[in-house]
């Protein structure tokens, strides 16, 4: 049953490999503020979207207005399932994003734009970036990177003690380890790129590696970017990464 289940969604992933996620008639979508939703965030894995003045879960195509912009998207049973456009406006810019769920979880073609333009492009897994990512010159078009992802959720957890930091005080790492042993760990990514994860910086963003909901509590990982190790230590908002000397 597994390997049917992994065939159908290799069958899926090719289908929409092949064309760009777009929204129809957006007027058929029904209107409802974010003040109006309870989100029940019990997991790590999927939101479930609630009316509040109903107290009933979320079926149907509806655009939710928030804060800075509107999000258009299919529900089934309170679970994001289809097309997805969140759309964006920061200083007269666009920004708009188009994905794909599977009841709560993102699969299948992820594009970026500014201004129309498309500047990133990716395909998800279970929530996870797998294969090939594209990154474009937001002027242009040009192809800037690829980065190629690869994923392992069976990497054993490998004890604090096996890791070796550096550039980081003996304090930060004893405030690092309840952190640790105290999450749930989702296994390696590895990346490899020419230009992006090469300038790193200690705080991604955390959908430069995986969607979780926005209630998860601490997730951990171990991220290999072009050859070096990390610990990675994530909430819904930000990804911390921690150099290691060698691999754990």
């Amino acid at each position: 049953m597994r390997n049917l289940s992994n065939y159908l969604f290799f069958i899926f992933l090719i289908i929409f490999s092949c064309k760009t996620i777009e929204i129809e008639d957006k007027k058929s979508y029904k209107k409802i503020n974010e003040k109006n939703i309870i989100i029940n965030r019990d997991n790590c894995t999927s939101d479930i979207y609630i009316n509040k003045e109903t107290n009933k879960k979320l079926n149907g195509k509806y655009r939710i207005k928030f804060g800075y912009g509107t999000i258009y998207t299919d529900f089934i049973n309170g679970l994001v399932n289809g097309k997805y456009q969140e759309i964006r406006k920061f200083d007269n810019n666009l920004y708009r994003t188009k994905s794909h769920f599977i009841k709560g979880n993102k699969y299948g073609i992820e594009e970026d734009y500014f201004n129309n333009k498309l500047f990133r492009k990716c395909n998800y897994v279970n929530n996870v970036k797998h294969g090939k990512e594209y990154h474009f010159d937001k002027k242009n078009n040009d192809t800037i990177d690829v980065v190629t992802h690869y994923y392992n959720p069976n990497y054993a957890k490998p004890n604090f003690s096996s890791f070796y930091f550096s550039e980081i005080k003996k304090q930060e790492i004893n405030e690092i380890r309840p952190s640790y042993r105290h999450s749930n760990f989702i296994g390696k990514f590895k990346l490899e790129g020419k230009y992006h994860y090469t300038h790193y910086s200690l705080n991604f963003e955390i959908n430069n590696f995986f969607h979780i909901t926005s209630n998860c509590k601490k997730i951990t990982c171990i991220i290999e970017i072009n050859n070096v190790y990390y610990l990675g230590i994530a909430n819904s908002i930000s990804l911390h990464l921690y150099k290691l000397k060698k691999q754990p």
